[in-house]
């Protein structure tokens, strides 16, 4: 989901839902790739002056936790997920939701 139109001051709100293989099952305004074991990449479309907030939630059981990371600038940045019982990385789907700021 994408909101059509800017936010207040210049932001808007980007939201998804990636499965385990990197594919956008959800959503609209992002691409996603796998770029590696339990790590996506996400890019804005189109590109964002900056990323001001990411947050990452898990459909599969409590034992798996999601960290947004790498934020960039321009609207890109990684969702590493992991299994917290056995600590180790995972691909499990996620959803985010992002607040970016526009370019004016």
């Amino acid at each position: 989901m994408r909101t059509t139109q800017r936010d207040m001051n210049y932001t808007r709100t980007v939201s998804g839902r990636v499965n385990g293989a990197g594919a956008v099952t959800q959503g609209t305004g992002f691409t996603a790739a796998k770029t590696g074991t339990g790590q996506y990449t996400i890019r804005l479309q189109p590109r964002a002056a900056g990323v001001l907030s990411v947050v990452a939630s898990l459909e599969s059981g409590s034992q798996y936790i999601a960290v947004p990371a790498e934020i960039g600038s321009e609207g890109v940045f990684t969702i590493y997920v992991f299994n917290a019982a056995s600590n180790t990385s995972a691909e499990v789907p996620f959803q985010f939701t992002a607040t970016v700021l526009e370019r004016r």
